[in-house]
């Protein structure tokens, strides 16, 4: 079942794609279609640089004050997967991408999951270290 709502995701998404690319690419014509393709490209990857690495602070000092970072989590993960959508060569993933960098749509979609860092700590936690001898020991036990 999720199989076939996977492949309609991706069958519509396509469509989409070369729906919206015949319908702006003559406007804008050759150059200007591969300078759209290009300069998305290098916003992508400068904003998920900037941004990426903003998140990444506030999650470790959610993590230095023990706190669980789940909402920062879900909003690194949506920038990154905003920034990939701005590098893939497309007008629809653009869109979409260039959507999600947006820190007041990031909110929104934060907000409809109830994603917050009320109430929530890290207590007891402990760090265990494995050896790589001890895997391989383990390793030949089991075989």
């Amino acid at each position: 079942m999720w199989k076939w709502i996977i492949y309609l995701v991706i069958a519509v998404w396509m469509s989409l794609e070369v729906l919206l690319f015949n319908e702006i690419s003559p406007r804008l014509g050759v150059a200007g279609t591969l300078a759209w393709m290009l300069s998305t490209a290098l916003v992508g990857l400068i904003m998920m640089r900037q941004q990426g690495l903003q998140s990444l602070i506030r999650v470790f000092d959610h993590l230095r004050r023990e706190e669980l970072p789940a909402r920062e989590m879900v909003n690194m993960a949506m920038i990154i997967v905003g920034s990939v959508m701005l590098v893939l060569p497309g007008f629809f993933s653009d869109i979409l991408g260039g959507l999600l960098l947006l820190s007041p749509i990031r909110a929104i979609i934060l907000s409809v999951f109830r994603l917050n860092n009320s109430g929530v700590q890290v207590v007891n936690t402990k760090i265990i270290e494995v050896s790589p001898e001890y895997s391989e020991r383990d390793d030949r036990a089991q075989t």
